[in-house]
């Protein structure tokens, strides 16, 4: 289209030719402009308000970008673009700064390199290279030279300048250093290291050891050498004090203690005493020998004693009687010195009256005992309200054979026997655990209960619980509860009669929970019976049976509820709070699958049941066949080791058929009174609607059907 022009250049949608007008746009103010929405890229408007530069400016605008975004056309020149280009002259900043990323971008960098020497910072005082993140910049490397000392920091942190010609804020590595020890300088202030060294002495060889070690002799000083002398004798280092040279003036005052003098030391020559030492005088108490008053004794004394004595000389004794309590030292009869019997009700020293019906009591006095305050070993009468016991906050013990026995203590707790070996098991009742005399940690509680026990770690409750039990480890609680169980471990029976058997039970780990059940059980392992007379068979393995009356009569099998047509049968549900089926699920389940199942040949087809589950891995419901050319059969298992097993089958393949065999019985189609040929088989095709089929166990022969559609209803087809 063309305005003032018959001829628009063709490039162009709308081109205006004018020598004497212009384009005059749309004006608006900025508020009308930024009010404007859904914006297309390109559209410009003419600003009204705003100022000459700086912030909103007047002017055109128009909307472009990624994002978009309204641009101010200025009618100021640009800039020059410093991007990927060569310079070719210097860039001068005339007092500017150079900022790589004006709105303070912290991942911005200034990066130099060169292939020839020269400065790459220069200036002024001082500077720093660092980093900077988050708004704040960190030094890692500063540099000052004011008064012409040049000086280096590393790592001293933001605001912090050299005080030295280096100076380093952390931890200094020399990676040139050869190994670990001592830095030392040379002359012309090289560094380097040198090994550590390590400094032993020995007598008087000082040695150094470590790179260049050495040893050297220290100069006498230490200990002496050569012959004794003065108070001494021998030689060095081992001299010995010499006869006689400890004198009187050598040995301190009070040092012969009597511990010092050997016995018969001291003759009479040595006691320091006045008077003569002769054979008439005699050394008295204050240190003089003095001759007796009378004269000296002599001879042999005679003639008859008097006083206190009575009897003749030489050999007086001790007058009857004369020992009264004035002779008689304080304290001098003691226990030793009192005969048995010897002191009656009269030699006591008691206030009150003695008689048949007063105790003496602690406290030295003659008093009546309260009828309340005794108790009679041969049987008392009590009013409701007496009891044996204590009145304060303290543990009440008993004894046997001076060792306790039982204790009841201050905070209700009951303890019996000491914490000893012997002591370590609890046994209550007639007879019970009587045989155990070195078994410790057992719980015996019941008449006979544990009889034979003399093993660890069991706990049995009740009349018989346990009787014949010698295993160690079980758990036995109610009248009868593994009466006969003998070596067995590991066992839990509760409940009355539980585990009680009519023979030895000898197994281990079985668990066996209600009245009566497990009567079967002697060398059952790892069965679990949960319900009233829940039964397994006699020596089974991994058996399992929950329900009143339920049994289990094989290994490695779970039993719920009683038989069919019982009282004690049950539906179980799942998903669901009244079944109405054996078994109704509310909800989905699932069978065991098997893809990829290779088949086997006419005479040695291969199996889709490979034995007890605790046998096989391969366990499926479902079977996705892979049958080959000379591969295609499939063995089906007796139909009476089955009743009611359901296989879906389908043949994955698209070229082979499958066959279907049979073990025993026969095979028929969902729709056929008449069995397929034995030696034949059911055919399983692969492109056609017996591709899937569902195998179904009568308890004597084989039915298989295909689902087929008819008039929109599938149902089961030959």
């Amino acid at each position: 289209m063309g305005i003032g022009t018959n001829a628009p250049n063709a490039k162009a949608a709308l081109e205006i030719s004018a020598t004497d007008k212009g384009l005059l746009i749309p004006r608006l103010t900025q508020a009308q402009r930024t009010a404007l929405t859904n914006v297309p890229q390109g559209l410009m408007v003419y600003q009204t308000d705003g100022t000459a530069s700086g912030g909103t400016q007047t002017g055109f605008w128009y909307y472009a970008g990624t994002p978009a975004t309204w641009v101010y056309l200025s009618p100021a020149p640009a800039g020059d673009n410093l991007g990927n280009h060569s310079a070719t002259q210097d860039l001068a900043l005339n007092g500017n700064d150079l900022k790589l990323n004006a709105t303070a971008d912290d991942n911005n960098k200034l990066a130099y390199d060169a292939t020839t020497a020269g400065p790459v910072l220069t200036g002024g005082t001082g500077g720093l290279l660092g980093y900077r993140a988050s708004g704040t910049t960190t030094p890692v490397l500063t540099w000052t030279n004011v008064s012409g000392n040049s000086r280096v920091g590393i790592g001293l942190g933001s605001g912090v300048s050299p005080s030295r010609t280096l100076d380093v804020g952390g931890a200094v590595r020399l990676r040139n250093l050869s190994t670990a020890g001592v830095v030392t300088t040379d002359a012309n202030g090289v560094l380097s290291s040198e090994a550590n060294q390590t400094l032993s002495i020995t007598g008087q060889t000082l040695s150094i050891s470590g790179t260049g070690g050495n040893s050297v002799t220290l100069p006498s000083g230490g200990a002496p050498t050569g012959t004794a002398g003065g108070d001494l004798t021998g030689t060095y280092p081992n001299p010995t004090i010499g006869t006689g040279a400890v004198g009187t003036t050598k040995l301190a005052d009070n040092a012969v203690t009597s511990t010092k003098l050997a016995d018969d030391a001291v003759t009479i020559p040595k006691l320091a005493a006045t008077g003569t030492a002769s054979a008439t005088t005699f050394l008295r108490g204050d240190n003089t020998w003095a001759t007796p008053a009378g004269g000296t004794p002599s001879g042999t004394a005679g003639g008859t004693a008097g006083g206190d004595l009575t009897g003749t000389y030489p050999n007086p004794t001790l007058a009857a009687g004369v020992v009264a309590t004035t002779e008689l030292a304080d304290n001098a009869v003691t226990n030793a010195k009192v005969a048995d019997d010897a002191i009656g009700i009269a030699e006591l020293s008691a206030t009150g009256t003695p008689g048949n019906t007063t105790y003496l009591r602690g406290d030295n006095t003659w008093a009546t005992i309260p009828s309340s305050s005794g108790w009679s070993l041969t049987g008392n009468a009590t009013n409701g309200n007496e009891f044996l016991g204590t009145t304060n906050d303290q543990d009440l013990f008993f004894k046997r054979n001076n060792a306790e026995a039982f204790r009841v203590h201050a905070n209700g707790r009951v303890t019996l026997g000491l914490n000893t070996p012997s002591s370590l098991s609890v046994l209550l009742g007639y007879n019970a655990g009587v045989a155990n005399n070195s078994a410790i940690y057992n719980v015996v509680v019941g008449a006979r209960a544990g009889e034979r026990i003399n093993s660890n770690n069991s706990t049995f409750i009740g009349y018989g619980a346990g009787q014949q039990t010698t295993g160690a480890s079980n758990t036995l609680l109610g009248f009868l509860a593994g009466n006969n169980l003998t070596t067995g471990t590991n066992n839990v029976f509760i409940g009355n009669s539980a585990g009680y058997t009519g023979a030895n039970m000898t197994g281990s780990n079985n668990v066996v929970i209600g009245t009566g059940s497990g009567s079967s059980m002697t060398s059952n392992t790892n069965n679990i019976l949960l319900g009233g007379n829940a039964q397994a068979g006699t020596g089974l393995y991994d058996a399992y049976a929950i329900g009143n009356n339920a049994t289990v009569s094989q290994r490695n099998s779970l039993v719920i509820g009683d038989v069919a047509g019982q009282n004690d049968a049950i539906s179980v549900g799942i998903g669901t709070s009244a079944p109405s089926s054996s078994l109704q699920v509310n909800g989905t389940f699932a069978v065991g699958v098997v893809n990829n199942w290779g088949g086997g040949t006419a005479g040695g087809a291969n199996g889709l049941d490979q034995g007890p589950i605790n046998n096989t891995t391969v366990i499926g419901g479902y079977y996705g066949l892979a049958p080959g050319t000379n591969s295609n059969y499939y063995l089906l298992p007796d139909p009476t080791t089955c009743p009611g097993r359901i296989y879906y089958l389908r043949n994955n393949s698209t070229g082979t058929s499958a066959f279907l065999l049979t073990s025993g019985g026969s095979i028929y189609g969902a729709s056929s009174s008449s069995a397929v040929s034995s030696s034949a088989g059911y055919e399983l095709r692969p492109n056609a609607a017996s591709k899937t089929v569902i195998a179904i166990s009568d308890g004597t022969n084989w039915t298989v059907g295909y689902i087929n559609q008819v008039a929109g209803t599938p149902h089961l087809a030959y």
